[in-house]
């Protein structure tokens, strides 16, 4: 695959007591895509908008046209699937690591303590 998508039926987002139900959607998929080198294109969902940052690590899709413009860029632009691909990566890293998340377990346990 060049580019990952990870679309959510617009009618699902926000229908349950006038909050963002699809809070509770991991964002697995994403970091795996991301980790991978993939630049991504995602549904407006909270978890998801609070790990893409849009247009450098990936694409928050608004819109059924937000859909076809960003597959399209993506389809015909190799440089900006790596860039973006890349960037995914960094986040990844710099935030689920095996390394990120020791020193945020340590930490942790260390005010416990």
């Amino acid at each position: 695959a060049d580019v990952g998508i990870i679309p959510y039926p617009p009618e699902l987002i926000g229908v349950m007591n006038n909050k963002n139900s699809s809070r509770v959607k991991s964002t697995a998929r994403a970091v795996l895509l991301m980790s991978l080198g993939l630049p991504i294109i995602v549904s407006p969902l909270e978890s998801y908008t609070e790990l893409i940052k849009h247009g450098e690590n990936g694409f928050i899709a608004r819109s059924a046209q937000d859909w076809i413009d960003y597959i399209s860029l993506l389809r015909d632009n190799p440089k900006l699937r790596k860039v973006m691909g890349l960037n995914g990566r960094e986040t990844v890293i710099k935030d689920y690591s095996n390394e990120s998340q020791t020193s945020q377990y340590l930490a942790i346990f260390n005010n416990l303590l």
